[in-house]
């Protein structure tokens, strides 16, 4: 038979378990918060990187939406290519590096495939201009170390959620199959993509 003693001892073991859970509960949310409050005073878009082509796609439909399409974001993708090619060379994280060098290859890809359907549609590609980009790389490059790594991922970030916002548009205003097909597959990229940046971000503020 029991003593008078165990079911004190079992409470206090239960106790000490419910104050375990506790401690670790409230530390966990602790470090969100915290993460959460760095990742907040990192996040404003960065100067001179502007709005991206959603503002003036959303005015167009159809035929003009298509034309509009591949000409804008053949040039939003020349930006990240070129923001990208920088990365490769002055970033310290290896995760940031090896997700860029993927963004990197998948916006190549679709600029080959905004040329060969701009071409089915009779429109000249413009040249690229690089005045935009030029200007958030320069501000970018009086960074090194871990100050750059989180410069260059809220640019990225930016860019990638300008393709996201045009891409959004696509599905509904197109009247091209490959234009809604690949708008839909840069919609689930970036998105992830955007996630494992902020992430990274909240992470090593």
């Amino acid at each position: 038979m029991p003593d008078g003693n165990t079911n004190y001892e079992d409470s206090c073991i239960a106790g000490g378990t419910t104050m375990k859970f506790r401690v670790t509960l409230i530390s966990t949310l602790a470090l969100v918060v915290i993460a959460a409050t760095a990742y907040s005073q990192v996040m404003p878009a960065p100067a001179g990187i502007g709005m991206g082509p959603a503002p003036m796609l959303s005015r167009l439909t159809g035929a003009q939406f298509d034309r509009e399409y591949v000409v804008s974001m053949f040039q939003l993708n020349s930006d990240i290519i070129a923001l990208t090619n920088q990365g490769a060379t002055r970033l310290t994280s290896s995760d940031v590096k090896s997700l860029s060098s993927k963004i990197r290859g998948e916006q190549m890809d679709k600029n080959q495939k905004l040329t060969t359907w701009a071409r089915q549609m009779g429109v000249t590609m413009p040249p690229v201009n690089y005045a935009r980009i030029q200007g958030v790389l320069s501000r970018l490059s009086t960074y090194s170390g871990h100050a750059y790594d989180v410069q260059y991922t809220r640019a990225l970030i930016t860019l990638l959620q300008q393709s996201r916002r045009a891409s959004l548009l696509a599905p509904n205003r197109s009247i091209m199959p490959q234009i809604k097909n690949q708008a839909l597959i840069t919609v689930k990229a970036t998105g992830n993509e955007i996630t494992a940046l902020q992430r990274w971000l909240a992470q090593h503020p």
